[in-house]
C-alpha cells in the first residue's frame, strides 16, 4: 500500500533548516522524521520560505495578487451582475480579467498581455481572495413549505373558481364581443339605499362601421365591498367580486347583446 504523502508547515520547514545549517542534513532529517532530500529541497527554497505565511504548508500560497486593480474592478462587475440576476460562469470571469488586462489597465500593467494566463489555478485563488463561490447542481432539492397541501388546495379551489367565472362570461356572449372591438370601463356610483347600493358597469363597444352603442351591466348587492376586474389574455373580462359579512352572496349580469339576466 502506497504510504500517504505528509506535508509541513512552513515554520517546520524553518526549523528544520536552521537545525541542518547547526548540523546537517542527515541529522535535521533525522531530529524531524524526514528524509535527507526533503531538508535538503527546503535549503534551497529557503527565501520562498521565510516570505510564506508561518502557518502555510504550500510554499506560495497566501501571495498577493500581481494585478489588484483588475481584481478589484472585475469583483465589482461579477456583484453587478449578480445583483441584476445574470449568471457569471468560470469562462466569463476569465474572458473579462483577459479584456482587462489588454484594454483598461494595459498601461498600468504591460507585462500582463504576454504573462498572464486566465487559468483554473488563478480563477480558484482570485475566489478564495473575495470569498466568490460556484454555484452547483445537486440532488438534494428544496425543503417543501410545511403548509404545502393547504397551499396547493387553495390553488386548486382558485382555478376551479376562476374557470367557473369565465364559463359564466362566454354564455354571455361577452367573448364574442370583445373579439375586434374597443371596450371601455367607467364605473359610476349612484346614490341609493345604504342596505342596497348598485355599482354600474358602463361598457362602451366603438366600432368603426357601426355606431356607438352603450350596454349597461347591473350588478346590485348589499355590502358590496370591493370591485375587482381583470382583462385575461383572451380578451375575456373577468369581474372578481369581495363581499364582507354576507351569506350566500350572488350576483347577477345582464348579458350584453340582450339585457336579459344570465344564468349561469
Amino acid at each position: 500500500m502506497k504510504e500517504k504523502r505528509k506535508s509541513y508547515s512552513a515554520n517546520l520547514k524553518l526549523e528544520a533548516i536552521n537545525y541542518a545549517k547547526k548540523t546537517n542534513n542527515h541529522a535535521a532529517a533525522q531530529k524531524f522524521n524526514v528524509d535527507y532530500t526533503q531538508v535538503s529541497r527546503w535549503r534551497k527554497k529557503e527565501e520562498a520560505i521565510k516570505n510564506a505565511r508561518k502557518t502555510s504548508h504550500r510554499v506560495g500560497s497566501g501571495s498577493l495578487s500581481l494585478y489588484p486593480l483588475a481584481e478589484e474592478l472585475l469583483k465589482e462587475w461579477i456583484m453587478n451582475c449578480c445583483l441584476r440576476g445574470i449568471a457569471v460562469i468560470s469562462k466569463d470571469a476569465k474572458c473579462r480579467m483577459t479584456s482587462l488586462l489588454t484594454q483598461e489597465f494595459r498601461l498600468l500593467y504591460p507585462d500582463a498581455v504576454h504573462n498572464f494566463k486566465a487559468s483554473d489555478r488563478w480563477l480558484d485563488r482570485f475566489m478564495n481572495r473575495f470569498d466568490f463561490s460556484l454555484r452547483r447542481r445537486t440532488k438534494t432539492s428544496q425543503k417543501l413549505p410545511k403548509d404545502l397541501d393547504e397551499k396547493v388546495t387553495a390553488f386548486h379551489e382558485f382555478i376551479n373558481n376562476l374557470q367557473i367565472i369565465i364559463k359564466s362570461f362566454k354564455k354571455c356572449g361577452l367573448s364574442n364581443a370583445l373579439d375586434d372591438d374597443e371596450i371601455e370601463y367607467d364605473i359610476v356610483l349612484e346614490d341609493g339605499n345604504k342596505e342596497n347600493k348598485e355599482i354600474i358597469a358602463t361598457a362602451k363597444t366603438h366600432n368603426a362601421e357601426v355606431t356607438e352603442r352603450n350596454h349597461l351591466i347591473g350588478i346590485n348587492e348589499r355590502e358590496l365591498h370591493e370591485f375587482y376586474f381583470y382583462v385575461a389574455e383572451a380578451k375575456i373580462m373577468l369581474m372578481i367580486f369581495k363581499f364582507e359579512n354576507v351569506t350566500n352572496a350572488k350576483y347577477c349580469l345582464l348579458c350584453i347583446n340582450n339585457y336579459y339576466p344570465c344564468i349561469c
